[in-house]
């Protein structure tokens, strides 16, 4: 059987050689796709290169994270006349729609819109065009006349090469030669002879999305048309998982089906959680350094023999949390919740500007740890049967008796505020305030 491949050309609009492409980290624990079910995780200090097996299949997609600047990108389709009378102009704009609306229903970052035909080929012309060539005659594509058909992603010739923008331009090429069924109401089997174009199309945007070729045969992001065994016009985890590298949501929302947890390419991206996560065994949520904010909405965020890692940077809304030695073990919306789950040696850490409207005592054994610039507004009374660590805080009591230190407290250059000032305190046991 003879090998039919997709082909990807990548063309600089520079003299520069080919970007070396990165490798996307992807991890899953199954084959069902959701938005909430993934890790991206970068690997490595001062590496761009994004690597790990995919837990079933070693497998890896191709990201050179070169991102379109807008989230709209509109194709035309310039169609000569044989095309017309053998295929049916309707037919191909409907097959090219209806590739679209499947790439389309993944994503809310990136959509691909049909805008007609147009007279313009292929050309560097900042236009997306499709369009199809007679291999045998020249000025034609090299290596066109063995490939059913090829995606052209173009970027722009001032660096840096990668990021928001620098993708400028997309020409698809078909060849005029292979046979093609544009009826999105038949369905032909991959060994009949003919190409689906629907499905071939899909493949094609995924180089559109960044995407390169996998080994895997499973995937419609495979070479090789004969002998890929994803199913037609369906999109696989793993292009889906892919594409979201470079497209990550602005605003995610993440709920108890989270099992592997989402790490931004680029910073400014927000995570809200609609209901409680808890970490099982092979269960992944981690954050690179500085790229989102987490805001927690009431719930919290436990790890239950999971993995959980923030590498710090991060904006935690509100940033309290619960570690034992340097493991990160939660993270909450109250302190209430947090007391809830603590146990001796582990330590509660607050950060940033919090409100606790109930009477709060830290249990022997446990650590309540104020971080430098924390400002805490008691209601009610802290009670410390365990331990007080802060420092450059500032705890404010609004009514009652403040500070009752019945374990040992270590409070430097922190201010105490409210009603009761330092007549709220009663210490029972050692204390040092500065």
């Amino acid at each position: 059987m003879k090998k039919i491949s997709f082909i990807l050309i990548g063309l600089l609009i520079t003299s520069s050689s080919l970007l070396t492409q990165n490798t996307v980290t992807i991890l899953t624990q199954d084959s069902t796709f959701e938005k909430n079910n993934l890790l991206l995780k970068k690997n490595g200090s001062g590496e761009d290169k994004k690597e790990v097996l995919l837990y079933h299949m070693n497998s890896a997609f191709n990201s050179n994270e070169q991102i379109w600047g807008s989230s709209s990108v509109y194709f035309y389709l310039e169609h000569p006349s044989w095309a017309t009378s053998s295929y049916g102009l309707n037919n191909i704009e409907n097959a090219i729609r209806a590739a679209f609306t499947i790439w389309n229903s993944e994503s809310d970052e990136l959509k691909f819109y049909y805008r007609g035909t147009t007279n313009k080929g292929f050309a560097t012309d900042d236009q997306n065009t499709i369009v199809w060539m007679d291999p045998n005659l020249p000025g034609a594509l090299p290596g066109l006349g063995s490939n059913i058909g090829g995606a052209i992603p173009m970027i722009k010739g001032i660096p840096p090469f990668t990021g928001p923008g620098s993708l400028k331009e997309c020409d698809m090429v078909f060849n005029k030669n292979s046979p093609l069924n544009f009826d999105i109401n038949v369905f032909p089997s991959r060994n009949s002879g003919v190409y689906d174009f629907i499905t071939v199309m899909l493949h094609e945007l995924g180089h559109a999305k960044g995407l390169g070729h996998v080994p895997d045969i499973s995937y419609i992001m495979h070479e090789a048309y004969h002998y890929c065994t994803a199913p037609l016009r369906q999109l696989t985890y793993g292009e889906k998982v892919g594409a979201l590298y470079n497209y990550f949501p602005n605003n995610l929302i993440v709920g108890s089906n989270t099992t592997h947890l989402v790490a931004a390419l680029t910073g400014g991206k927000t995570i809200n959680l609609s209901s409680n996560i808890i970490l099982s065994s092979g269960h992944w949520f981690e954050l690179e350094n500085s790229k989102v904010t987490v805001n927690l909405n009431g719930y919290y965020i436990k790890n239950n023999a999971g993995t959980f890692i923030d590498a710090g940077g991060n904006t935690w809304n509100p940033n309290i949390y619960i570690m034992q030695g340097s493991n990160l073990l939660a993270h909450y919306s109250t302190l209430t919740q947090a007391l809830t789950y603590v146990s001796s040696g582990q330590t509660i850490f607050i950060g940033g500007t919090y409100t606790e409207n109930l009477a709060i005592t830290i249990p022997a054994g446990v650590t309540l740890l104020l971080q430098s610039g924390t400002t805490v507004n008691f209601n009610g009374s802290l009670t410390i049967n365990g331990s007080l660590t802060t420092n450059g805080a500032t705890l404010n009591f609004a009514s009652g008796i403040g500070l009752v230190v019945n374990g040992t407290a270590n409070c430097q250059n922190t201010l105490f505020t409210g009603s009761y000032n330092w007549a709220g305190i009663v210490l029972n046991s050692s204390a040092t305030f500065n």
